[in-house]
């Protein structure tokens, strides 16, 4: 189940990442895309907690879930200031990035080290 979490992840990323272009063009940010990415998102930390409580996960699966939830919390932070102001901003937008990419390497390595060789 991580796999296809990290898989979630990684289609959430192609979509963040061209919203991030977009936003850093100042162009028009699609909803469509918007709430993709945030659907997407989502799933991708419920399936990497559910696997997390189901297994009995060790310290990094717990780390990438924890570094996904600060990721999550940047980027429901941006949707609000979105809905609010009418336009995300971008620092926001990188650090949630940046945060979701860390989130990644940490589950790559939680998946690796956790696989039998």
């Amino acid at each position: 189940m991580l796999w296809i979490a990290l898989g979630i992840f990684l289609l959430a990323a192609c979509g963040g990442a061209y919203l991030t272009v977009l936003l850093a063009q100042d162009k028009k940010i699609p909803w469509s895309i918007t709430l993709l990415h945030g659907v997407l998102g989502a799933l991708g930390l419920t399936l990497l907690l559910v696997s997390a409580l189901s297994v009995g996960a060790f310290g990094a699966v717990w780390m990438a879930t924890i570094i996904f939830v600060c990721a999550a919390l940047g980027g429901l932070l941006n949707l609000l200031i979105h809905l609010r102001k009418g336009r995300p901003v971008l620092p926001i937008a990188l650090i949630h990035g940046v945060v979701a990419v860390i989130g990644a390497v940490v589950l790559v390595y939680a998946i690796v080290t956790a696989s039998p060789s």
